[in-house]
């Protein structure tokens, strides 16, 4: 079978898993109420209201039809019975799930259960070949199954999110094999009709939901998913490299959210497979996104991971930057993540209540600044390879290969030891400024000169090319002021998103005092206020921006302004405040406070 018997039968599976989830949903959701299968609001819990569960159950049944009707028209092909055995287990685990959504099983049976159900998935013939020996290729296929699984299962926590990174990797499990031109294989039916019951779902499920999948249907579709991933051509044959990447791109969400709680919890002495209001979503909640932005936020990550898998397994090499940026941003927001408290003020980490702990981790995150280090010993190595990469075609960059692994950790230790002499990690990332700038190119300049003196006094510098350290010059510089710069601009970006639903306010003066005042506001403790612009009389500053904030206009149109940026409070600096004529609160439309800041020392 060829890829374009996919419009035929990849379109009915499509079409069936999306009609018969969309049909069979309201039926379940009635079931649901009359068995008292239903979600009922609990701390630990992000919903406000009861609501039903068994949307898994939906979604099986519509699976199974579509199964059913492939394997009766010779869709399926010889591989009918594979893909019903893995259709049968992963119903198996929607049982034990739809068991566990009744009466809450031991978090230790449901691995236990899991273990066994990847273990047959295994014989059954799902299982990657990406070692020389059959033992580990089967070890890893069944420590893949479970961790997807449960990827899954942990991600199921706000409306329509667990379901729809779902479809987004049916779609990028098949697309992969498509662009790469791989030999279409009766597992992508299989897929695909998963996908469009996904998409049948999440028209109940996508905020606000009126129906909840449950355990019976996290668990059976990370299980189903990651099984079909195994049987892709690239997880087949391969290089290493990609058929390792791209699986982990496509699930990247999942398996972050699953990586971040299981080190957050013990983090702050809680169970791993205890639930609660931690995961990445809620964070992103907390800092001032709605529900509805934070679900479709995280469907731009994760179809952010598959378009990385998909060019990875196009060309791998020429990926690598896309990759290390993207893996960059995501430990910069797992950074920022993590500060938010959503254990309550009174729970303190391992670190905070040991005071061994807290004396280590001050000496080593702070003063010796070792996560900072590492990250830039990454950077520089990337960059040098990447100097390489660019500078010479294939068949001279094999030659001169050797000549990189010998000088890559003396560059290393050049650019690293010019970073603590020009001062670089004594400054704050998130303080960043233009006058840091210097300091960086001063940094990046004093070691790549150090680097090629270093060669110059040891090689002779025979071997190596002035260009390449040219590029590398170009490229560190690049690297060292964005990862400081982006940290400080993601810094801003979430200050700004956490006070968008605060009260709006406007400060009088588009100067050097309103700026303190801003940087007041923008630096509070408590997130109630959400800086609009500024007033000022200056003709000449209308529409400016200060600090990225528009001057929106003077103060004798203040009563315009008010009603037309809804503003909720006026800062005026106190020097100010007898010059200015303040209007009648009846005459503003709306209560507005005038607050009046003190900006004197002493």
């Amino acid at each position: 079978m060829g890829w374009h018997d996919v419009a035929l039968y990849g379109g009915m599976a499509l079409g069936m898993g999306f009609g018969m989830t969309l049909a069979a949903v309201p039926m379940v959701r009635r079931w649901a109420f009359r068995l008292k299968m239903v979600a009922a609001p609990r701390e630990d819990r992000w919903h406000a209201h009861p609501t039903p569960l068994l949307g898994g159950l939906a979604i099986g049944m519509a699976l199974w039809g579509a199964f059913l009707t492939l394997w009766a028209l010779g869709g399926l092909e010889d591989h009918w019975r594979k893909i019903g055995g893995l259709t049968i287990l992963s119903s198996v685990l929607g049982l034990v799930g739809l068991v566990d959504d009744r009466k809450h099983l031991a978090p230790q049976t449901k691995l236990l259960v899991q273990i066994v159900l990847a273990s047959f998935v295994v014989f059954l013939g799902f299982e990657v070949q990406w070692f020389v020996s059959k033992t580990a290729n089967r070890f890893w296929s069944i420590l893949w199954v479970v961790a997807i699984t449960n990827a899954f299962n942990l991600l199921d926590n706000m409306d329509g999110l667990s379901a729809g990174v779902a479809a987004i990797a049916c779609a990028f499990l098949i697309l992969v094999e498509a662009v790469c031109g791989h030999p279409f294989q009766p597992i992508h039916l299989a897929v695909m009709a998963l996908l469009g019951a996904l998409a049948g779902f999440l028209v109940y499920n996508f905020h606000p939901a009126s129906i909840f999948m449950g355990d019976c249907g996290s668990l059976p579709i990370g299980f189903f998913l990651a099984a079909a991933s195994t049987q892709t051509n690239m997880a087949q044959n391969g290089p290493l490299v990609p058929i390792l990447a791209v699986p982990v791109f496509i699930f990247c969400l999942p398996l972050f959210d699953m990586a971040f709680v299981s080190v957050m919890r013990p983090l702050f002495g809680r169970s791993i497979s205890t639930g609660g209001r931690d995961h990445t979503s809620h964070r992103l909640v907390a800092i001032g996104l709605s529900e509805r932005n934070t679900v479709l936020f995280l469907y731009g990550f994760s179809t952010l991971g598959g378009i990385l898998a998909l060019f990875m397994a196009l060309q791998p090499v020429g990926t690598l930057p896309g990759i290390v940026v993207f893996l960059l941003l995501t430990l910069f927001l797992a950074v920022h993540l993590a500060r938010v408290r959503t254990y309550g003020p009174g729970q303190k980490s391992i670190v905070e209540r040991n005071g061994t702990l807290t004396v280590l981790w001050i000496q080593w995150t702070y003063k010796k600044r070792m996560f900072e280090v590492l990250l830039d010993v990454f950077m520089v190595a990337f960059a040098y390879w990447v100097s390489y990469f660019l500078r010479y075609e294939k068949p001279m960059y094999e030659s001169v290969f050797p000549n990189f692994l010998k000088s890559l950790p003396l560059t290393v230790a050049c650019c690293l030891g010019a970073n603590l002499v020009v001062g670089i990690y004594r400054g704050v990332w998130r303080l960043t400024s233009t006058s840091d700038l210097v300091y960086h190119l001063g940094a990046a300049s004093l070691g790549v000169a150090l680097t090629v003196l270093s060669l110059v006094f040891l090689y002779d510098f025979e071997g190596f090319s002035r260009s390449i350290f040219g590029i590398f010059w170009a490229l560190w510089l690049v690297a060292l002021s964005g990862s400081r710069v982006s940290f400080c601009f993601m810094s801003e970006l979430l200050k700004k998103v956490s006070r968008r639903n605060g009260r709006r306010v406007a400060i009088y003066g588009a100067d050097e005092r309103g700026s303190m005042i801003l940087y007041r506001v923008l630096n509070g403790s408590e997130h109630v206020l959400c800086p609009v612009g500024f007033i000022d009389n200056d003709e000449k500053k209308q529409n400016a921006r200060i600090y990225g904030y528009k001057v929106i206009g003077p103060w004798h149109r203040l009563e315009e302004l008010i009603r037309t940026h809804r503003l909720d409070e006026i800062l005026v600096p106190v020097e100010e405040a007898a010059r200015l004529p303040f209007p009648a609160p009846e005459a503003l439309g709306r209560q507005v406070v005038f607050r009046q800041v003190d900006l004197r020392i002493g």
